[in-house]
């Protein structure tokens, strides 16, 4: 009788679940640089703050980021008794 695999045992991938798992990884990538051209597309050198060698994102440019992905927030206030 065959030892079933022990839970922390790895399955090996077959070698085009390899390949489709590396095009997954490309593609996603790819998506990545995509979005952060874009992101940059929408801020101006205005947008942003050098703080000790580091550029920060003010908030007019995380706003206009904010926007291009239809990203919204608002500031909940605690309750209070009237």
């Amino acid at each position: 009788m065959e030892a079933e695999p022990k839970k922390t045992d790895v399955m090996p991938l077959e070698a085009n679940e390899l390949v489709e798992i590396a095009r997954g990884a490309e593609e996603a990538v790819e998506a990545v640089k995509k979005i952060i051209t874009m992101a940059l597309k929408v801020t101006s050198e205005k947008h942003w703050v050098n703080q000790a060698g580091r550029p920060y994102l003010q908030g007019d440019g995380a706003e206009g980021v904010a926007n291009l992905f239809g990203i919204s927030w608002n500031f909940i206030e605690k309750p209070y008794k009237v």
